[in-house]
Parts: C-alpha cells; sequence; structure tokens
C-alpha cells in the first residue's frame, strides 16, 4: 500500500497530531522496516508488524 502526500505536515494534520510527533514516529516505523519513505510517498513494507504495532497500541 501506498500513500502519496504534499508533506509530513499534511499527514500531521490528517491524523491530528503534531509535526514532530508525526515526524518522529514515521522515522521510527522506518528505522524497523516497516514503512519506506521516499519524497511525498510512503509505502508500506511490512503491513503484518504495522497491524501488531497498532493492535499493541490500541488493543
Amino acid at each position: 500500500d501506498e500513500l502519496e502526500t504534499e508533506s509530513q505536515t499534511e499527514i500531521s494534520e490528517l491524523l491530528g497530531g503534531s509535526y514532530r510527533h508525526v515526524n518522529r514516529v514515521m522515522k521510527e516505523l522506518s528505522d524497523e522496516g516497516v514503512i519506506n519513505i521516499n519524497r511525498s510517498q510512503i509505502k508500506i513494507i511490512d503491513f503484518e508488524k504495522l497491524k501488531k504495532i497498532a493492535s499493541d497500541l490500541y488493543g
């Protein structure tokens, strides 16, 4: 799955979070190999791992 956006600020606004927090979380997800960030495109690399992280947080 892919998400194309103008900026991480736009993502922050969509999620209702601060730019800094969203940026930090996206970097962590990228470092863990869950997502790949390339310019204005975010690609989910490991959807199962992303679902597990979300489940652990909100489950």
